[in-house]
């Protein structure tokens, strides 16, 4: 919601953090105690108060109108990393078409809200049109298709097949979105206009740059582009001091949060090695640490600046042929 993105992952333990702590205002409501055994269900229905999920499906179609919560309505099948394998599911489901079947057709005659699915390609393009028919007519309402096999696991060394997103687009009557090599706002135009996709997903560069979707990118594909400019508001340090804000108020476990760090200051910790490692080497982090980690880099004088892209005129003059 901060920088453009339209729809993210509420995990279900969220919610059920959420439904401990509210059971346990209302409880203090009612002057009740654990110990009243008295229902959850009673207090409920004492005070009036709807469930935990109903109200935040609400906020959910207020927000964004039709755009539903990912939850155990849609079956992830991407997954192709070794866990999945392992314990057969994700993107190793391919390999049992009928069961995948099965499970979406359970799923969308069973439930009140639409089913969505996200999917690996085959290596042949016929196969995969077969399995996005398949879901379509098993009950799948949205269908996500991200480009690449599932052995395809490194993005920069294989790039996402959008012909063949556009091919699945052009065969099923559900909306599809495409995943795969979406980098940045122009990534998100050519994606829409070479698939046919309704809308974009985006993994592994938000993860680097949140800002994506307001348009905002990396140097990476900024300092070589004609119309780009630096932009000295915002970088990938207030993007992750965001994030820390968030995490205050909505507790996160501090692997994750490490992880993001990573992310989101690869290139500054690159540029200050020994910073990195005083972080690596902080066995328990409080989020005091993070925070002087980035007024450390800013005293380093370490700036990577993130990157708009700039008006026509701008362009032109960027290319040397304005006047």
């Amino acid at each position: 919601m901060l920088y453009g993105a339209e729809c993210w992952l509420v995990k279900n333990s969220h919610i059920q953090k959420l439904k401990v702590a509210e059971m346990r205002m209302l409880r203090w409501m009612c002057e009740h105690t654990g110990k009243d055994r008295v229902r959850n269900e009673i207090i409920r229905e004492k005070v009036g108060v709807a469930l935990v999920e109903d109200k935040m499906r609400e906020v959910r179609l207020h927000w964004f109108g039709h755009v539903m919560r990912r939850g155990s309505d849609a079956p992830v099948r991407r997954c192709p990393q070794r866990i999945a394998r392992r314990e057969n599911y994700g993107a190793f489901l391919m390999d049992d078409l009928p069961l995948v079947k099965s499970l979406v057709k359970k799923l969308a005659n069973n439930l009140d809200v639409p089913v969505s699915c996200k999917i690996r390609v085959f290596p042949n393009l016929q196969d995969t049109l077969k399995y996005a028919k398949m879901l379509e007519d098993a009950g799948c309402s949205l269908l996500a298709v991200h480009g690449r096999t599932r052995d395809e696991k490194d993005g920069k060394k294989f790039r996402a097949k959008w012909e063949t997103i556009k091919a699945v687009r052009d065969v099923v009557r559900i909306p599809v979105l495409a995943n795969g090599d979406i980098r940045h706002m122009d990534d998100v135009q050519s994606c829409l206009e070479k698939t046919g996709a309704d809308g974009v997903l985006s993994a592994e560069s938000l993860l680097e740059n949140p800002a994506l979707f307001a348009g905002y990118r990396t140097a990476e594909w900024g300092l070589s582009t004609a119309g780009i400019k630096g932009d000295d508001k915002l970088d990938q340090a207030e993007l992750l001091i965001d994030y820390l804000k968030l995490c205050e108020r909505y507790p996160a476990p501090w692997r994750m949060i490490r992880s993001h760090v990573h992310k989101m200051l690869g290139e500054w910790l690159r540029i200050q090695p020994s910073v990195r490692e005083d972080f690596n080497q902080q066995s328990k982090l409080t989020f005091e640490f993070p925070y002087d980690m980035v007024n450390r880099l800013r005293e380093l004088g370490v700036s990577v600046p993130l990157y708009v892209k700039g008006t026509r005129e701008e362009a032109l003059s960027t290319n040397g042929d304005a006047a």
